[in-house]
């Protein structure tokens, strides 16, 4: 007697840039894509390598001096079309570099200035390149697959962080699936389309926002973010060397992370995470089998920090209000103000003897926030200051830590140190330093390192060149 099989249940795998970097990263994902992908699985791509930066190169060479904006462009025709004859044979390798001669030419014939939307299409190109190149790749390593622009099915208006609007994206995202039935499709991160046909960048390291957001669209039941490190990490492991993995992250603490700018996951990636079903895992894609971070649901109750987390480019928007305002109601009309435009600040102080609010921002995000402060008409003296630094400890039950809290006050009590900043959440505790983390030297916060897995203490570390700084904050294994 027969029985129907199971169907899989389809995933989405997302490669960003440091995944295909060069033939043998490409040759690698098509290897991981064989092992841990099905038929009809989706795969979402950044663009390969620097190729994003050098697209900004170009564009701003291209007004300052002709000569090195096509500098800029041939060496990047040159990579790409190196890319394809590396790794593609006959046909497939002619077709690719016929297509990219072409787009190379009517780039080369742009001139100063263009328009937002313009810019935006040229920064585009990346990720259409890599998607009809791995497709091109899979297809020649027997595996069927399709490159697909996202721009046909995602829409979104422009804005500091703009948002895809799902309502409008879901019925278009069900025609394209419908229409590549048993085919892996290859889809271009990063980027969706206005209402009026432009395209709309989804921000810097946009490409991880946009694959949750067509995990959710399409319904599938896991998102893998495949990058060059196996997850979510105790502290940054390029600096420490014992820094742990995490194998479970509370989704409340990633999305804390994200929100802080941690590198390993943007800002807006675990929106649509917490809005849908769907599963969300981060493993490596130099070694899939180095371990993984899966991100779970779970609301257990913390008991502190987790995670040490650093940002070395942090501007301050300083208000300083009118003496008699009301400082309080001011102070809450800006901060839900910014919250309604999602462009909550990272950290921030209010001095209300001072009528004075400081906030705290990347360099992305900061222009926007500036803007929306003077279209929320705020009556205030505002100003913009740079060369600061942020460090954050990141875990459920950081704030209502005694030893972690004053671990976190102690190491930091000779270090210049602007303000201290408590999440509302309760799920970080962050320091905004003058200076840069790079320039400081905190040698004198050194401490001896033990590993998280003794579960007898752990390390708190300050990410710098020069030197370490650190506490001890796991005090037994039932604390851990």
């Amino acid at each position: 007697m027969s029985t129907t099989p199971t169907p899989t249940k389809k995933q989405l795998h997302k490669f960003g840039g440091s995944s295909l970097a060069d033939p043998e990263c490409y040759r690698r994902v098509v290897s991981i894509l064989k092992d841990y992908s099905h038929s009809e699985d989706l795969i979402v791509v950044s663009a390969a390598g620097k190729t994003t930066n050098r697209l900004i190169e170009f564009l701003d060479a291209l007004n300052k001096d002709g000569r090195i904006a096509h500098e800029h462009l041939q060496s990047l025709r040159q990579f790409q079309i190196e890319l394809v004859r590396e790794l593609l044979q006959g046909d497939d390798a002619e077709q690719l570099v016929s297509l990219l001669s072409d787009e190379f030419s009517t780039l080369g014939e742009l001139s100063y200035p263009l328009n937002d939307a313009q810019r935006a299409a040229v920064l585009g190109h990346g990720e259409v390149w890599s998607s009809r190149l791995l497709a091109a790749l899979l297809r020649q390593s027997d595996l069927p697959a399709v490159a697909q622009d996202a721009r046909a099915f995602l829409r979104a208006e422009f804005g500091t962080q703009p948002e895809v609007d799902r309502a409008k994206s879901y019925a278009l995202i069900k025609d394209v699936l419908a229409q590549h039935a048993h085919h892996r499709i290859v889809i271009t991160g990063f980027m969706a389309q206005s209402d009026e046909g432009d395209t709309v960048l989804l921000g810097r390291n946009g490409s991880d926002y946009s694959a949750t957001v067509i995990g959710a669209l399409a319904e599938v039941s896991c998102v893998t973010i495949w990058s060059d490190v196996a997850g979510v990490y105790s502290a940054d492991p390029r600096v420490v060397s014992d820094a742990c993995l995490l194998p479970l992250l509370r989704l409340d603490e990633a999305s804390e992370l994200a929100r802080l700018a941690a590198p390993v996951l943007h800002s807006r990636t675990l929106q649509p995470v917490a809005q849908s079903v769907m599963d969300l895992n981060l493993r490596c894609s130099y070694q899939p089998e180095s371990g993984s971070t899966r991100i779970e649901r779970v609301l257990a109750s913390g008991r502190g920090a987790k995670i040490i987390t650093s940002l070395d480019e942090v501007l301050l928007i300083d208000l300083a209000f009118a003496s008699g305002h009301d400082f309080e109601r001011a102070q809450n009309e800006v901060l839900n103000g910014l919250k309604r435009a999602q462009l909550e600040p990272l950290a921030f102080e209010a001095q209300s003897d001072q009528a004075r609010l400081r906030l705290a921002y990347t360099a992305e995000i900061a222009s926007g926030a500036l803007n929306e402060l003077q279209d929320l008409a705020i009556e205030a003296e505002i100003k913009l200051r740079e060369g600061y630094s942020m460090l954050a400890a990141v875990g459920a039950g950081v704030t209502k830590n005694a030893n972690h809290c004053f671990g976190f006050y102690q190491q930091l009590k000779h270090a210049p140190v602007e303000f201290f900043s408590e999440a509302e959440s309760k799920l970080s505790l962050a320091a905004v330093l003058r200076n840069r983390i790079s320039n400081l030297c905190l040698s004198q916060y050194t401490p001896s390192c033990s590993k998280l897995k003794n579960a007898l203490r752990s390390l708190y570390v300050v990410k710098v060149t020069l030197a370490l700084a650190g506490w001890h904050y796991l005090k037994s294994k039932k604390a851990s």
